[in-house]
């Protein structure tokens, strides 16, 4: 498992964008309110930023969008029809430059932090990626009373 001070600054790169390359970041989550968030709090950066609530929508949008390269992809784990790790091994993330994060309410089991590992991604507690990107400031400063 990596320190939540990797993820921060991955995040925080992320966020500081400043240049004039779009990157697209893909969130995959069942929670409507949880990406109304990161909507809201995301929506002056230079990304271009895609939130999926399914995984059927997910595949259609995959499908249609074959040749997007997708540069950070956030992924719940336990999604109603799938399994988000499952997800990424059969789009085959671990072969693009894309950088995987997965997300959860709970803390992931040990095969699924061997499988993260495996693909190259990073967990992160949804609670606590709620916090990185509405409250950067906050955590970065070591309060996190949010």
């Amino acid at each position: 498992m990596f320190s939540m001070s990797d993820v921060i600054g991955g995040l925080e790169d992320w966020l500081e964008t400043v240049d004039s390359v779009v990157k697209t970041v893909l969130f995959l989550d069942d929670d409507c309110v949880f990406l109304k968030a990161i909507k809201y709090k995301c929506r002056a950066h230079n990304d271009e930023l895609v939130t999926i609530s399914n995984v059927a929508e997910f595949r259609a949008f995959t499908h249609s969008h074959d040749r997007m390269v997708i540069d950070k992809a956030f992924i719940d784990i336990n999604l109603p029809a799938g399994n988000g790790i499952e997800l990424a091994k059969e789009m085959e993330f671990d072969k693009m430059s894309t950088k995987l994060y997965f997300v959860s309410e709970i803390p992931p089991s040990e095969e699924q932090k061997t499988q993260i590992l495996d693909l190259g991604g990073e967990f992160l507690l949804k609670k606590d990626l709620v916090k990185i990107v509405i409250f950067p400031e906050e955590v970065k400063n070591g309060n996190e009373e949010h």
